[in-house]
Formats: C-alpha cells, structure tokens, sequence
C-alpha cells in the first residue's frame, strides 16, 4: 500500500516507527510523538516569525582590509622544565614578525 511504503521510506525521523511497529499502541504513541512534534515544530516558527515582526533585525556586512584589522598578539608559553625542539624553534623565532604590515 502507497502510505505504507511511504512512512517507510520517509527520512522524517519517526514515521517509519508507525508502519514497522507490531502492536497497535505503539503505533498509537509514535504517531502521537511525529503529530506531536510537528505542533511543536509550527508553534516555535510562528513564534519565532511573530517576534521578528514586531521587531525586525537588520545585518549589514562591509568589506575591511586586512590592514586596517587589529590583531591580538599571541604568546606561547611551553611548560616549566622543557627543552624541545619546538621551545629552541620558538626562542629563535622571538623577534620575528609574521605579519610586517602590522607592526
């Protein structure tokens, strides 16, 4: 049958619980929870719609170089006690400057 094949074919989580339980309280409570759900589902987006309504959000979005961007200065502190590979690369690299237009 048409309906059969489509709740289990259906990705909507739920519906193919209604055609593959046995009993016919089970199938009772998924359809209560799926019916249930999709009551949720529109009241939160009527909700949601209502609000925005009554007070509109505006976004604009602009174009900055990158130049004129501030960025944070970063400082890596290896643990007490080391001695790497990494911490001799880091203590070398100390007045290196990545970025040259930001200083």
């Amino acid at each position: 049958d048409g309906v059969t094949e489509f709740l289990n074919s259906s990705t909507i989580h739920g519906l193919s619980h209604i055609s593959t339980a046995r009993s016919l309280a089970v199938k009772a409570v998924w359809a209560i929870l799926v019916i249930g759900s999709f009551v949720m589902a529109v009241f939160i987006i009527r909700n949601s719609f209502t609000a925005w309504e009554e007070s509109p959000v505006i976004t604009s979005s602009g174009i900055n170089h990158i130049s004129k961007l501030k960025f944070p200065k970063v400082t890596v502190c290896p643990p007490l006690g080391t001695n790497t590979g990494l911490n001799e690369a880091l203590e070398k690299s100390r007045y290196i400057t990545l970025l040259p237009w930001m200083t």
